[in-house]
């Protein structure tokens, strides 16, 4: 999914990471039965609002329950999606990224995936990220 480098903010996040790493994992680490379900449309998915500021781009689907404030839609633009604000679909998605999350807290780490302590090289701003 693709947003634009202006700011979006949603006062629940963790979709978002979750949508991150069940993708950088893939189907075939997590298994066909551990997917984002109906959650996988979403560029943004929220609890209580999702609030843009400014001209951005989403490429996918807005939503937000159990809450139901969505606010910057326009200026804010949505393609290949819609916006759920407290709908059936968006109520249906956060369960399913509620689901993934909690299979993604129970997988284990690989002890070769475990980047704790080490030099990722790079230039020093990008290492100041991962401080």
């Amino acid at each position: 999914m693709f947003l634009s480098a202006k700011p979006v903010r949603s006062s629940i996040v963790f979709a978002f990471f979750v949508f991150l790493t069940i993708g950088m994992l893939g189907s075939s680490v997590m298994g066909a039965s551990n997917t984002l379900g109906s959650a996988q449309s979403f560029a943004i998915l929220g609890a209580s609002t999702v609030t843009n500021t400014g001209l951005t781009t989403v490429t996918g689907d807005v939503g937000v329950s159990p809450g139901t404030a969505v606010t910057g839609f326009p200026p804010g633009i949505v393609t290949g999606g819609a916006i759920h604000a407290g709908d059936a679909v968006a109520s249906r998605a956060h369960t399913d990224a509620v689901v993934a999350y909690a299979a993604l807290v129970n997988m284990a780490c690989p002890a070769a995936n475990n980047l704790t302590g080490q030099d990722l090289g790079g230039d020093a701003h990008a290492r100041r990220l991962l401080l």
